[in-house]
């Protein structure tokens, strides 16, 4: 298993990824409406659907939190949900679209 990467006895993987990406809001954090409606459509653009979103505050600064979903690359079956982490230390975060054994 890679670092960053975590695997339970079913098979579920759970794997830090970074992006080096500049975040490219549809609109500002202070405008919740229009930032889920243009977090919506970027999602739908990319092929995945927006699950969650919502700003957050962490040390006394807004941050985005979202979570969306996608289909997996070059398979003909399962989803990844991805999370970016607001906090800039790892940019996002993947797993199947399985939940862990007694989670629901």
């Amino acid at each position: 298993m890679e670092q960053d990467a975590w695997a339970d006895d079913a098979g579920v993987v759970v794997r830090a990824v970074h992006f080096d990406l500049v975040p490219d809001l549809p609109a500002a954090l202070t405008d919740r409406p229009a930032l889920r409606r243009g977090m919506t459509a970027m999602a739908a653009d990319q092929g995945g659907t927006l699950i969650d979103a919502d700003v957050v505050n962490i040390g006394g600064q807004p941050a985005l939190r979202q979570v969306v979903k996608v289909a997996l690359p070059d398979q003909a079956h399962g989803e990844a949900f991805l999370g970016p982490d607001p906090t800039g230390r790892r940019q996002g975060w993947s797993a199947p679209a399985r939940p862990l054994p007694g989670r629901s």
